[in-house]
Order: structure tokens, then sequence, then C-alpha cells
């Protein structure tokens, strides 16, 4: 069964951005991932016989101040591309609420490498300092957030249309209890791709490029033993790159040209993205899930425009530990979204395969263990492309807080 019929879930939102989400874009510093400039700290010194009434205060609500680490050993083999790595990824978070209904939330990761690398296209980077989550979030009522800053598309529940990318832009969202078991969600985002173009991966002063997506999520209780959550989302693709575009041509895109310069995606890129969780509680010892994910491209011939990932595992308890069994099959048509935003872990599109991951998760002590190993092989061939194997695996050890 390669396509489902979810059709009943989709319907297209036309969620426009209100005017105060303009209003806190316009007033906020646009943001690249690239470069954040801060204004230098003022004096605030008054004078010992100055008549001033001004009072300072240094008390802010930290709402979360946590540390998250990750120790990790990677190999990667596609023929002709080869790695074997050793990892750690440190991964700050803090939430402030600077007024009542005024919060900033900044996420960075901090990433060490060691290692083998054998490529052909790209230049690694082992070391790095990624920007992954910068918002400054207004509540002119209580279920209503505006946001402005670097926006992590972790929101979209959908890594393979979107992976673990910050995007510079604007959202507008909304939760609220339609009833006491279901809860609902709004959201619609106007965001800018990353990208870098030098002089020589283009022709022209290129026009903005830009990412939106206007949808739902909901939160159900369906029954005493089923939970379902889900994200159900209209997306559209502008004006991405001709440098975008190349790249993307390596990883499985259709694209015209051959140079950078030159590059253009054969098809645009404007559909719907959907993803669902389901855990059936038919037992306190052992809990099965199902995930789904569905991407499908309006604008690519039927053949080439879809997504789709369908795993099943369970979560096991013990007394001390639980394990998380898992296992998924999946298939990135070469058209259904821009490669090179889609999953990094699954060989980006033109792939289908299998996915198996075990978990062990020591409960008391905060850390646990994961082995993770994907199957990735071509749809079509491709000059670029081959088979893909990844195996990883990491620790993650307990989170810090402050």
């Amino acid at each position: 069964m390669k396509y489902l019929n979810l059709s009943f879930f989709i319907f297209k939102l036309n969620i426009q951005l209100t005017a105060g989400m303009i209003v806190v874009g316009l007033l906020l510093p646009t943001l690249t991932q690239a470069q954040i400039y801060a204004p230098l700290p003022q004096d605030t010194t008054v004078a010992p016989n100055s008549e001033s009434r001004l009072k300072y205060s240094s008390k802010l609500q930290i709402e979360q101040a946590t540390i998250e680490s990750f120790f990790s050993v990677f190999s990667f083999d596609e023929v002709q591309d080869k790695s074997q790595l050793v990892q750690l990824a440190i991964m700050p978070t803090v939430k402030i609420n600077l007024l009542k209904n005024l919060k900033f939330t900044a996420q960075g990761i901090i990433g060490l490498t060691t290692g083998r690398v054998q490529t052909r296209f790209d230049n690694p980077t082992f070391n790095a300092l990624n920007l992954n989550e910068l918002t400054l979030s207004y509540y002119p009522i209580e279920d209503l957030a505006l946001e402005a800053g670097a926006l992590n598309q972790n929101h979209l529940q959908t890594p393979m249309l979107v992976m673990d990318r910050a995007f510079p832009g604007v959202q507008a969202r909304s939760e609220f209890d339609v009833t006491k078991n279901f809860k609902l969600g709004l959201r619609a985002q106007y965001s800018i791709p990353n990208s870098v173009s030098f002089e020589t991966d283009r022709t022209e002063n290129e026009a903005m490029p830009s990412f939106l997506t206007q949808g739902f999520n909901f939160d159900w209780s369906a029954l005493d033993w089923l939970k379902v959550k889900g994200q159900v989302h209209h997306f559209t693709y502008n004006d991405l790159p001709s440098v975008v575009a190349f790249q993307s041509g390596r990883l499985g895109n259709e694209v015209e040209g051959i140079q950078s310069s030159q590059s253009k995606f054969l098809y645009d890129f404007d559909g719907f993205s959907q993803s669902y969780h389901f855990d059936f509680l038919v037992s306190e010892k052992v809990v099965p899930k199902l995930n789904l994910q569905i991407i499908d491209n309006n604008e690519a011939p039927s053949d080439r425009s879809r997504s789709q990932w369908i795993g099943v595992g369970a979560d096991i308890f013990f007394k001390n530990f639980s394990i998380t069994p898992s296992l998924a099959y999946f298939y990135a048509e070469s058209d259904s979204v821009p490669a090179l935003y889609s999953d990094v872990r699954l060989g980006r599109n033109n792939r289908e395969g299998m996915n198996y991951k075990l978990k062990v998760n020591f409960i008391k002590s905060g850390f646990s263990l994961s082995a993770n190993y994907t199957q990735a092989n071509l749809i079509e061939p491709d000059p670029v492309q081959n088979d893909l194997r990844t195996l990883e695996f990491m620790l993650e050890l307990p989170s810090v807080q402050f």
C-alpha cells in the first residue's frame, strides 16, 4: 500500500498573516542565520545629584535554562562518498519572560567533530556553531502568539519536508482546548529559506526566496487507550535561488542547467504535508506506536511528487529503564520537496528504504543509548547518487538545568 488515502484530513487553510504580525516583523531587525547584530549596552548610570526618578531592575524571570549533550559515532557509505565520524553536540537553551506578554527564546548547537570524510562535492565543516532558534514572542491575548526571529521548522513535525533548520521570518500561532480531550492549534508563517550565493553562483541579482506555511495541529485523547497527535500544513516555496537548485540536483531533484549560476528546479513546490502519531495505551508495560508522514507536491508529476514514512514501534517499560525498538519504511520521490532542506539521514530525495532503531532509556539516571541504521536505495538511476547506508550510535547525557 504505497499511497494512503488520507484525503479527508486535507483542506487548504488560507490563513493570512495578521496585521499585528507584520508590525512585529517591521519593528524587529532582520535576522539571518549567518549574522545577528545586537546593540551595545548603554550607560544608564545616574549622577549622584541627578533628580531623575528612573529606577532600573535586573530581575528577569528565566523560564528555562538548560544544556543538553549528545555523543555519537556515525558511519556513512554511498559507494564513492564515505565517512567515519565521532561527534559531540552541545545544545544550550534559554527562555526568558521579559514582560508578562513578551518572551525571548534562544537555542544553539555547538558541534565538535573529528574523523574521516571522503566526498566528491561538499567541503565538510568539522566544528561549527549553529543557531537553532532565536525568537521574540508577543502575546496580545492568552492563546495567541506573534513571533519574529529565527524560526525552528521542527514545529511542522515533518523532517522529510524540512529537517531541523531555523529560517528567519515571522509567524502567528494559537492553541486552545476545544473539548476536555481535544486541543487544536493554528499556525501561519512567512520565512526565508537558508542559502548562501556567491557571485559565481548567480547570473543576476535574485529575488528574495520565501517559505510559507498555513495549517493546524491537534492533540486528541480519542479513547482511554488511544492518543493521537497530528499536523496538516499547506506549504509553498517561492523564488529559490540557483545555488539551492544546483545543490539539490546532486541530492535527487530534477533541475535544469549544469552550472550553479544557471540551475533551476524543473518543478515548483506547492502542496500539503501531514504527520500523525498514534499511541496505543493497551498496557502500562507496553505502549505500541504508529507514525506517519505524508508530503504531496501538487506542482510535480504524480510519479515524482510524494514523500512518505510509515513507522511502527513500542515503548517497553521495566523497573529502572525502558526500551523502544522501531522500524519504518520510507520513500521520497525526486520532486516532492527541495532536497537540500529534507532529511539528510534518509539520503534526501529519489530514495526508498528501511530505518531500524533501538533506544534504551535509563529513567532514573536520565541518560539514553540508541542505535540507528538506515538503508536508502535509489528509486531511479542517477549519475551522481548511489545506494546509501548509515549507522549511528548515540549517547544522550542527562540534561543540566540552571
